[in-house]
């Protein structure tokens, strides 16, 4: 526990809740790679991000969602980072099975870029999850129980 917690000490958090268009993003990870090194990008959430900005009122929204996850892919493979995106999920009243990665809401080209899709499939007003690995590029796919620990924002495997 000392040890994580020297950890978390020394790791250096960047957040910006204001940008929402991915060309500023990229301006802001190619920075911070530079000064910071910058390893790991979290977008939460990719529907709300646009593309760029020249093209962004010709597009649909599949469009506009699958440019942004091509871009997101490219930004990771150029500086050589892990980027995290999430996602929305369709919500479809009275679906008796679970969400597959097909139900990515806005575009199947969040399913092509990725190289995990983990999704997170919570039982309706309970804290019970599931955790699934839908597609693994160098992995294995895999699924796990889980409980959803909201005041810690954490999930306990079981």
């Amino acid at each position: 526990m000392v040890e994580w917690a020297q950890y978390v000490r020394e790791v250096q958090l960047y957040l910006d809740h204001r940008i929402t268009d991915i060309r500023t993003l990229a301006a802001h990870a190619r920075q911070l790679k530079r000064k910071a090194n910058l390893r790991l990008l979290v977008v939460d959430y990719l529907q709300i991000f646009k593309p760029d900005l020249e093209q962004a009122a010709k597009r649909s929204r599949f469009e506009a969602i699958s440019q942004v996850s091509f871009d997101l892919k490219r930004l990771a493979m150029e500086l050589d980072i892990t980027v995290i995106g999430v996602s929305q999920m369709n919500r479809v009243g009275g679906k008796a099975s679970s969400p597959s990665m097909h139900d990515s809401d806005g575009s199947s080209q969040i399913e092509k870029d990725a190289s995990i899709y983990i999704m997170v499939d919570r039982e309706e007003n309970t804290p019970n999850v599931k955790i699934r690995i839908e597609k693994g590029r160098n992995t294995g796919l895999a699924a796990m129980n889980a409980t959803f620990i909201g005041r810690c924002v954490r999930f306990e495997i079981e």
